[in-house]
């Protein structure tokens, strides 16, 4: 049915909107009677989709629609009540037994281990205090469940229909009951995992290339020639490489804080008789299902019209609006499948070259505080060792307001500071930016 509505809405505004055009010119050449010419006025395939979107939109409301409709025009029809006499069975309510209160036993200081099975109480620690209660028949002097006459009133929207269920009468026991341990446990940190690898990234670097630009011209004399020239631009050529950084991934471990002990009786029942209970139905004459179909065929015919008129008016009047717009001249060029003459006056299109990528920042590593270990380590994200102070000029070893690398490690993000040379271990020294206390 959406296929159908679909392809009415489409057929329709090819018709209207979509005229061909005996010929168009495209990048000056004479083009007549392609299949596949642009039509100037609307994107049809467009305007098809948006129909096709508006139609589900539609079949959707409409459908919710009829369902509210059906319910309004049920409610309109007149209650009607019924009363209906029958035999239920005599019940009463029987304590069964007890089960111990479910409990929450703390277990500090524990440590797992192997295994979370290490330390589970092996003993029922309950004491029943909560009774189990059920409705149990009352029996007679011949040991069968008593019945007792009792009427139940019915009302509803419609003309009423009563039909009888069989329903059988249980009796109830219990039979002790189940306790169940469940652990309460807490991830804590144990320890961090510190490894390298090595990760690839994209260098750049620009290329010359040489190309023919070549433009046509029409003579005089009635024909025609190329104008080609050899011209070059630069172009951005990227390689993958390589290098080695830190990764770390904390460890945790689970510890037992104690366990949960939960009690559920066991309670069986036998079928001891049956009785016969009334249902009651109201018969309304309201078809729902034929609302709910009407609503959907009206609201996907709707709403395909809608989005359709709404993507045609939008692509001559309002382009942008609606999604799945692309900005096209009156006469967006095609390529053509054999080029012939140029049309005199009509300019060649322009030669465009792409943009160059953009190349990416060096990576330094990240600047992050860390634990001085040593007096020579690494970052954690860091790619270089380096040190921290300078033994002989007054700053302490592990000092993070200064960084050194060796003279031939330093990254190139440190070479627009001034260094100061370290003669305590031949490095060179930068203040470091963002690095708070170790």
């Amino acid at each position: 049915m959406l296929a159908s509505v679909t392809s009415g809405i489409k057929n329709m505004f090819a018709k209207e909107f979509g005229r061909r055009e005996a010929k168009d010119y495209l990048n000056g050449d004479i083009v007549k009677n392609q299949d596949n010419i642009v039509r100037d006025k609307v994107d049809i395939a467009r305007i098809g989709k948006l129909a096709g979107a508006g139609a589900g939109i539609g079949a959707l409301v409409g459908g919710a629609t009829g369902g509210i409709l059906a319910a309004r025009a049920i409610n309109r029809v007149p209650v009607q009540s019924i009363s209906v006499d029958y035999r239920a069975p005599s019940l009463h309510s029987e304590r069964l037994g007890m089960v111990p209160a479910d409990d929450y036993v703390p277990t500090p200081g524990w440590s797992n281990g192997m295994s979370l099975r290490w330390g589970y109480p092996s003993f029922d620690r309950g004491v029943p205090t909560i009774p189990v209660v059920r409705n149990n028949p009352t029996y007679g002097g011949d040991n069968h469940p008593v019945t007792l006459p009792t009427s139940e009133t019915f009302s509803g929207h419609g003309t009423p229909s009563v039909s009888w269920d069989t329903k059988n009468i249980s009796h109830y026991t219990m039979n002790g009951y189940q306790r169940s341990v469940t652990p309460h446990t807490e991830s804590v940190y144990d320890h961090t995992d510190r490894w390298t690898e090595q990760e690839p990234y994209t260098v750049y670097e620009t290329r010359s290339e040489s190309y023919q630009n070549c433009t046509s011209q029409y003579n005089s004399d009635g024909s025609t020639g190329q104008d080609c020239r050899t011209e070059s631009r630069n172009v951005q050529v990227g390689h993958t490489e390589y290098r080695t950084v830190d990764r770390e991934r904390r460890i945790y471990r689970d510890e037992l804080r104690g366990f949960y002990e939960r009690y559920s009786p066991n309670v069986a029942s036998r079928v001891v008789g049956t009785y016969q209970a009334p249902r009651v139905s109201f018969d309304h004459g309201i078809n729902t299902a034929s609302y709910i179909l009407k609503g959907v065929l009206i609201g996907a015919g709707i709403g395909a019209l809608a989005l359709g008129v709404a993507g045609a008016l939008e692509d001559k009047y309002f382009p942008g609006v609606l999604p799945g717009h692309k900005e096209k001249s009156k006469t967006e060029p095609l390529p053509p499948s054999n080029p012939g003459t140029p049309y005199p006056g009509h300019p060649a299109p322009p030669t465009t070259e792409p943009l160059p990528p953009v190349t990416p920042a060096p990576y330094y590593g990240e600047v992050q505080t860390h634990a001085h270990e040593s007096r020579r380590h690494s970052h954690a994200g860091g790619n270089l060792w380096h040190f921290h102070g300078c033994p002989g000029d007054g700053h302490d070893a592990l000092d993070t307001s200064i960084i050194c690398f060796k003279p031939n490690q330093v990254p190139s993000g440190y070479k627009t500071e001034t260094p100061t040379e370290c003669e305590g271990n031949g490095s060179v020294c930068y203040l470091e930016k963002g690095v708070g206390a170790a």
